[in-house]
Order: C-alpha cells, then structure tokens, then sequence
C-alpha cells in the first residue's frame, strides 16, 4: 500500500501525475491543492489507496489531518472516495467536523453527491468518533473562543455555515464578543 508520495508533478488534469523514481502515480487532490500546484513543481503528499472492482485509485493529502479526516468519511456507508474528495475541496476539516458535531446538514448537503439522507448518515455515524482539533497555527484557547463566536451566532438564528462563513476572515486573537461584533457587520453587508 503506497502511504506517502513525494516527487515532482510531471502532468496535471482533475488529478496529479507524481514522478518518483520513474515511475508516475495518478492521484487525485482536493482541488485547493490542485489550483496552487503547477507541473514541475515538488509535492510531498499523505495517500490512501481505495480499490474497487476494476482497478485501484490514489487520493493525496498535503497533510495526516486531511488523510485521517478522509479515511473516516468514506468509511460511512454511502460516501465514496469522489464524495470525500469533494467534501475536503470544499471544506477545510474543521468546519466540516464542527458541522457533524453540531449536526448541522446545511454545510454538508452543499457537496456534491450528498444529500439530506447521507448527511444525517454522517451525522449519526461520526458525531461521538471525530472531535474539532487545533487549527493551523491556533491555540487551543483560539478554537474554542472560535467555536464560542460561532455558538453565539447560531444562538441569534443564523445557520452554521452563514456563521463560519462571517467569522472566515476574522483576527483569531480577538475575544469572543469582538468576533461576534465583526461577524456580525460581516453578516449585514
């Protein structure tokens, strides 16, 4: 099973073409990574190997969050590797697993090929096994004033995604009641 892959992009499409040791490996990666990589370039990816009936196909991750994250979604009946792929091309982790733990499908139900009865699926299925870790860079108390912002917009009637999607931009040192405030004008322009 090929785990991690490192190596130069010989071709890029809907995937990538790595070149290691001659030999080049089809992988397909969330589309963020996609647009900021070019052929030429070097690129040190996390893989998992899914295999179906008629061959064997290989998902990349720039990091082991994103593997992890991917390898307990398509574990869930239902979801396929296309729909995790798209699920972390449109979500960065966290907002997705705030989404389960919250059980919120309105975020979910927005990727293709998932809709309300998967995303209630997900929901039941991963909400007690997956737990919100620390963001790049951020601190534990940066997260949880964060998820605190984010609790107190929904608690105004504002959905989830309207919610992270305000509070996107906002300086993660702030305190709880500065973000809100932001968010807040965020979500009146």
């Amino acid at each position: 099973m090929i785990a991690y892959i490192k190596g130069e992009i010989k071709f890029k499409d809907e995937y990538l073409i790595v070149e290691r040791q001659g030999i080049g490996y089809k992988v397909f990666v969330p589309t963020d990574l996609l647009a900021k990589k070019k052929a030429g370039d070097e690129v040190a990816l996390f893989t998992h190997e899914y295999h179906r009936d008629d061959g064997a196909d290989l998902y990349g991750f720039e990091s082991p969050d994103q593997l992890r994250f991917f390898e307990e979604v398509t574990n869930v009946s239902g979801i396929g590797p296309k729909s995790g792929i798209a699920m972390l091309s449109q979500f960065k982790v966290n907002d997705i697993k705030k989404s389960i733990i919250h059980g919120d499908t309105s975020l979910l139900t927005k990727v293709s090929g998932i809709g309300k009865k998967t995303a209630d699926r997900l929901i039941l299925e991963l909400k007690d096994k997956i737990s919100v870790g620390k963001e790049e860079g951020a601190s534990i108390g940066e997260v949880t004033s964060a998820d605190e912002a984010l609790e107190a917009l929904m608690s105004l009637g504002y959905s989830q995604s309207e919610g992270l999607q305000a509070l996107n931009n906002i300086d993660r040192n702030l305190k709880t009641e500065e973000k809100v405030k932001l968010a807040l004008k965020n979500l009146g322009r």
